[in-house]
């Protein structure tokens, strides 16, 4: 697993073990980034939806934005240019 920001850098990288579900990746991958601040804001598909996962994230002061979300930005976005 990989987390980058908004330009595309790499800013943490994880690997484990391929049957093991992303939301469980995702502290370990923030733990091992290479910058030193932490990311304010991550975004993910619908596989990161889970109340679990947001409720860690927020001890962290991360917040997480998934699924419904990015769709309501991608087509309020795409009409605006309309």
């Amino acid at each position: 697993m990989a987390i980058a920001d908004a330009s595309g850098l790499p800013l943490a990288i994880w690997a484990g073990p391929a049957n093991t579900h992303e939301c469980k990746l995702v502290e370990k991958t923030i733990d091992s980034r290479f910058v030193k601040g932490k990311p304010e804001n991550l975004i993910g598909d619908m596989a990161y939806d889970s109340d679990p996962l947001d409720k860690k994230l927020k001890k962290r002061k991360i917040k997480l934005s998934t699924g419904l979300i990015i769709l309501n930005l991608f087509f309020s976005c795409a009409n605006f240019y309309e």
